[in-house]
């Protein structure tokens, strides 16, 4: 399969086959896979292009980049070796190296063939049990309660839906008093078996405080860890433990927050924004679906398949970010890295339009006609709520971008009610 970057001798698609990327689509180069950061089946890793060796991570759906050792570092969650002098990613490539069970003269590549295996789901009641039990050997510290409360929860809510901090630490003493009590978490998300036999939890050591996921029919599914100090601007990770083992991965679901039964409901790009939302809306007849990312069409459609058939809703209001409105024109302010990356940076003029604003405009475009498609295909009215929006050139002005925020700041707490 020739020579690769790092005159190494796997490459990112044996990596990416490693951590279990769900593929979408393959071929001898590059793969499409499930992005392991946003859930969206946007992100590519590519080991060759153009006859150029790339061992490329990237995602089109949060704009996560990467290449063969940063996204193994990353999903498994390694330090630096202090005592030993190695850095993260030459702790990576040991492990790459003894998982493929790679020597000098013994190298057979695994990215000629895609697994397919899978572990099976429990059910969304067991998932609840557990995660319901994980969340009692836990504490919220005062850095995250100052956080929630600066978001706009209360401390009633902050309570009522259980929010705890997680310390990047060893787990297996928390796993331990779990099972002193009966509870299983055995192919539940974020857990898994160690190799001297113990369930401990996936953290990636990230410290950070846990978001609560809750499916349509009430249930406790999942997490996100918003993490403390993000790197790379990647603020949340899945718990997750996918292919490790008794492990199995998060599957980036929606979470609902909101009546039993209610004929609108807000989509909000974001987890956690969907439940501030909830908590900060005086009106309660209204839901609130927070979605991991604009691109996550698949698991969009049956949350929304859900709300029709068992909340009632009869409207979808698409309440994404504004930051859809971005006026595209160069400035050199988009972001750092993409700005040094770029052919006109160090132009003395500003040109009439970003090529990267324009690439994130159009997936965020792509995104809400993905959702009123939804919207139509299960009959329901479909509208795009717009706030901070300049009258004359229909361009974001840049002050309040998610909704979250704007109910924050506006004396009347419903949605309704804003422009």
């Amino acid at each position: 399969m020739g020579k690769y970057n790092f005159e190494e001798k796997f490459n990112i698609l044996d990596v990416a086959q490693l951590l279990g990327f769900k593929v979408i689509h393959s071929n001898d180069y590059d793969w499409t896979v499930e992005c392991p950061y946003c859930g969206s089946p946007k992100a590519n890793v590519c080991y060759r292009k153009n006859g150029k060796d790339i061992n490329g991570f990237n995602c089109y759906g949060c704009g996560q980049k990467g290449n063969l050792y940063t996204i193994y570092v990353d999903a498994m969650g390694i330090r630096e070796d202090i005592k030993n002098g190695k850095t993260a990613n030459q702790v990576a490539r040991r492990e790459i190296l003894e998982r493929l069970n790679l020597s000098s003269n013994n190298y057979k590549p695994i990215s000629n063939r895609v697994s397919t295996k899978t572990v099976k789901e429990r059910p969304d009641k067991e998932k609840d049990i557990v995660n319901k039990a994980f969340l009692k050997e836990l504490k919220l510290n005062k850095e995250n309660y100052e956080n929630l409360i600066k978001r706009g929860l209360s401390k009633k809510d902050i309570l009522s839906y259980g929010f705890r901090t997680v310390e990047g630490k060893n787990q297996i003493e928390v796993c331990r008093r779990m099972q002193s009590k009966g509870i299983n978490p055995s192919t539940i998300s974020g857990f898994f078996k160690t190799s001297g036999g113990d369930f401990t939890v996936n953290t990636r050591n990230k410290q950070g405080f846990l978001c609560p996921v809750i499916s349509v029919e009430g249930y406790l599914v999942g997490f996100q860890i918003r993490v403390n100090n993000p790197k790379n601007g990647q603020k949340y990770i899945w718990l997750s433990s996918n292919n490790k083992p008794e492990g199995i991965s998060s599957g980036s679901p929606c979470g609902y927050y909101g009546p039993k039964k209610a004929e609108e409901v807000y989509v909000v790009d974001g987890v956690l924004k969907a439940l501030i939302c909830h908590c900060i809306c005086e009106d309660k007849t209204i839901g609130f679906l927070g979605t991991p990312g604009v691109s996550n069409y698949k698991n969009i459609e049956p949350a929304i398949s859900k709300l029709e058939k068992i909340v009632g809703i009869k409207k979808v209001w698409n309440a994404y970010d504004m930051d859809e409105f971005t006026n595209p024109i160069c400035r050199h302010d988009y972001k750092t890295e993409k700005c040094d990356e770029c052919d006109y940076y160090l132009c003395s003029f500003h040109l009439e339009n970003c090529t990267n604003k324009i690439k994130k405009i159009k997936m965020l475009t792509d995104g809400s006609k993905k959702l009123q498609q939804i919207a139509k295909k299960y009959g329901l009215e479909y509208e795009r709520k717009l706030w901070d929006i300049d009258e004359i050139t229909k361009k974001w002005k840049q002050n309040v971008k998610g909704l979250d925020d704007m109910l924050l700041i506006s004396e009347i707490k419903d949605p309704k009610y804003i422009k």
